[in-house]
């Protein structure tokens, strides 16, 4: 059962599960602009995830899981501690905390019409209403500087099949870095998404690149605020009485960034997170 009161979640900071993470960036670019960001280029304590092509369902045994889930149900996330180090860092970033239940790749830049390669998406085993559910595509190698627009076709929950998302750019200097997550709103009325069937560039950005589909879950966001050199400091998350956010303990948590800060060189972050027992 949910922590219900403010007692029983502030003696959760001492008493609560504390799990640490840590993982290392080779490359900086995700601090490089605003915009939400995979982790591409991160060896976490699992190893280096590879780039996705036929889906899978992942879980907290993959590679990309880089943020420790549960060990048990009923298990709360009360808060966590997340600090950004490097040298040259000068940096103001926000995590969002998610549960990736679908991912694949293999899509191509230049190919218009529906593209269904390594398409549907693995079946959820979370979630499996899809109440919650949001679709992203996660570009893995930059496509073209041609901005166009996509769409998915998908199936949800409640309004059935061969559902259409409203349109995003796709393409472009805005939308086209490897790295780069973008979102897709839903048509109208839908809140359930369970599966992918396949996705529809207008027109060519220009270069093939590599990008791929994904079906996740936001479950918490975390901030990091920091300085540069010696000033910098992990900054700790409460989150809201510990009554909300309750992650599978089969989850693949995995943190998508979004922050601004440019810096250079490699960036190691780590923290913990906190979980009382409901």
């Amino acid at each position: 059962m949910p922590v219900s009161t403010l007692t029983a979640w502030r003696d959760g900071q001492t008493s609560g599960r504390r799990r640490p993470f840590v993982w290392s960036h080779s490359n900086n670019s995700l601090f490089s602009s605003w915009g939400l960001r995979w982790p591409l280029f991160f060896t976490g304590p699992q190893g280096v995830p590879a780039t996705p092509s036929t889906a899978v369902a992942p879980d907290s045994t993959s590679a990309l899981a880089v943020v420790p889930s549960p060990e048990a149900a009923d298990q709360w996330l009360a808060a966590a501690e997340v600090g950004v180090g490097n040298a040259n860092r000068r940096l103001a970033a926000g995590f969002l905390l998610c549960d990736i239940l679908s991912v694949q790749g293999g899509l191509s830049g230049t190919t218009t019409g529906e593209q269904t390669t390594n398409l549907g998406t693995a079946a959820l085993t979370r979630y499996t209403d899809g109440d919650g559910v949001m679709i992203g595509l996660a570009i893995y190698s930059s496509v073209g500087g041609t901005a166009t627009t996509a769409t998915v076709r998908y199936t949800d929950n409640v309004g059935g099949a061969s559902r259409t998302t409203k349109d995003i750019v796709f393409g472009g200097s805005s939308a086209n870095a490897a790295g780069q997550v973008l979102i897709f709103p839903p048509q109208d009325g839908d809140k359930n998404p369970i599966s992918v069937q396949g996705v529809t560039l207008a027109a060519t950005t220009g270069t093939a690149g590599n990008f791929g589909v994904f079906l996740f879950r936001p479950l918490a966001f975390l901030s990091e605020n920091g300085g540069t050199n010696s000033q910098r400091k992990p900054y700790k998350n409460f989150l809201e009485a510990a009554s909300s956010v309750s992650p599978d303990p089969d989850a693949c948590l995995v943190p998508i960034f979004f922050g601004t800060g440019g810096t250079t060189g490699a960036t190691m972050i780590g923290g913990h997170v906190t979980y009382i027992q409901g």
